[in-house]
């Protein structure tokens, strides 16, 4: 009988400790989403080519999966250069600046960004060279769209892959402050396409006018 009831009891014991173990598996697994870190915003908006001063930036906690890629402390985006029009609010990373060395980057006053290359361009992607970018064929353009003339190439390299993007290679280059923010807009959707000097005005461009699909056969 003594033995019984002990039984009885422990099963008590047992479910504790089961449902115990499971709200602790549970809050483990729920603690990322609920996880802040510290990141640097505008407090007010900020121009295309501007110097981001410490009087711009303000810090705020977001949840870690809400941080975008290359994100910025209140430090390291003190001194770069918007690459963008950044509305207040706007969480800084490295994406949406530059270095100060990109004040210096061309001597005629353009602003300097980073963009990934269609595979079909990576041929034509040379340091020093002079190339039109274009946005690639999509749903509701059936040809390439020109977003800038007379852009320079100041470097090209293998990029790294993502969650939402393929690695791909990616180019620095600079263009005039007025079409920065088309450009990195496009960059941010698609990999872009490049034509050399020659074809800028060129009615028909292989590399402006054909689509993925007819590439993948």
């Amino acid at each position: 009988m003594d033995v019984r009831y002990l039984l009885w009891r422990v099963r008590f014991v047992i479910a504790g400790v089961c449902i115990a173990a499971a709200v602790s598996a549970l809050v483990h697994a729920a603690a990322p989403h609920y996880i802040t870190v510290e990141v640097a915003r505008t407090s007010r908006d900020i121009g295309v080519g501007d110097v981001i001063e410490a009087s711009m930036i303000e810090t705020t906690r977001v949840p870690r999966a809400a941080v975008p890629d290359r994100a910025l402390t209140a430090q390291r985006a003190r001194g770069r250069v918007a690459l963008a029009s950044l509305p207040k609010g706007t969480v800084l990373s490295a994406g949406l600046t530059r270095g100060p060395d990109a004040l210096d980057a061309d001597p005629h006053g353009r602003v300097a960004l980073t963009i990934g290359l269609n595979e079909l361009s990576v041929p034509l992607a040379r340091p020093g060279a002079r190339v039109s970018l274009y946005a690639p064929p999509d749903d509701e353009h059936a040809q390439a769209r020109l977003l800038a003339a007379d852009v320079r190439i100041l470097a090209v390299r293998e990029g790294e892959s993502s969650m939402l993007r393929d690695a791909e290679a990616q180019a620095d280059i600079a263009v005039a402050p007025e079409v920065a923010t088309v450009v990195l807009a496009h960059a941010s959707a698609s990999p872009l396409l490049i034509a050399s000097a020659p074809a800028l005005h060129a009615e028909e461009s292989t590399l402006a006018t054909t689509t993925p699909k007819e590439n993948n056969g």
